[in-house]
Parts: structure tokens; C-alpha cells; sequence
């Protein structure tokens, strides 16, 4: 399960659909992040950052993890109740293991 932080939830203009959603996330590769995790009718864009400082342990081999490279797929883009699916990187282009934490921004409506 997805662990979510939302740090501000802001509608640019009164009126407006547009919604812009920032905060952290705990995830592991492959995890999908829904609309409604947002409060979120639907997910348009989603920007992902690594979390400097904020490591997990590899639960396999007990390692730090190693900063990751995420990218995400926006499934039905601008649709209602849709989500992102988020893969995590490492530097030698193999799937990350293990949880981390990510910032992120979110728009939607």
C-alpha cells in the first residue's frame, strides 16, 4: 500500500476545475498512485522527485538503497478515477528494490 503525505491541496483560481496537489510519497516500484489517494476527481500530470536524505533499507540484502530514477504512466489521462503507475530506476538502468520516498506535484481536476 501506497503511504501518501499531502502538504497542500490548492485550486488556483475560484471556479476553476484545475487542482494542484503537493506532498511525499513512500512507494516501491511498479505501485500505482490513484485519483482519489489525491482527493482527486482525475490525475492530468504528475511530477516525481527523489527525497534527499530519506532513504529506506533494501529489505533483501539490508543495503541503503541507492537514489532512484522514477518515471510514471498516467493510465486514461484527464479520465475520472484513473491513476499513475510509478518504476523506479536505478544508475545501471536495472528496477529498483525496496521502498522510497518521493516528492511530488500533482494536477488534476
Amino acid at each position: 500500500m501506497v503511504e501518501l503525505n499531502i502538504h497542500l491541496w490548492y485550486r488556483p483560481k475560484k471556479g476553476s476545475e484545475a487542482v494542484i496537489v503537493h506532498g511525499d510519497v513512500l512507494l516501491s516500484s511498479q505501485e500505482a498512485i490513484k485519483s482519489e489517494y489525491l482527493d482527486l476527481i482525475t490525475i492530468k500530470n504528475l511530477v516525481l522527485t527523489p527525497v534527499t536524505g530519506k532513504y529506506t533499507m533494501d529489505p533483501h540484502s539490508g543495503v541503503k538503497d541507492t537514489i532512484p530514477w522514477p518515471t510514471k504512466y498516467i493510465w486514461k489521462s484527464g479520465e475520472p478515477m484513473n491513476e499513475a503507475t510509478v518504476y523506479l530506476w536505478d544508475d545501471t538502468s536495472t528496477e529498483h528494490s525496496g521502498s522510497v520516498w518521493l516528492d511530488f506535484i500533482a494536477l488534476g481536476e
